[in-house]
């Protein structure tokens, strides 16, 4: 999934009622996200049930303004 911005550093990944999806490095590898062409992209890797839920898009500096979401369903765990 990418999030389209005129700067991907100026943009968050956010499962709704949890943390903002942090880089590579940063993170266990499980979800995360890196700067592309395109945008943020968020990368899913090993889909598991606790992945379900609401992801949305949005600008660090005002969350509340615009931004995009979408809805993961998860019928089985992929390995």
């Amino acid at each position: 999934m990418v999030c389209i911005g005129d700067n991907a550093d100026n943009l968050k990944w956010t499962k709704v009622g949890g943390l903002d999806v942090k880089y590579m490095h940063s993170n266990n590898g499980h979800v995360y996200v890196e700067n592309s062409e395109e945008g943020l992209r968020l990368i899913f890797n090993n889909v598991k049930q606790g992945d379900q839920g609401d992801w949305k898009c949005t600008l660090k500096e005002d969350e509340n303004v615009g931004g995009k979401s979408f809805n993961l369903e998860v019928y089985c765990e992929l390995s």
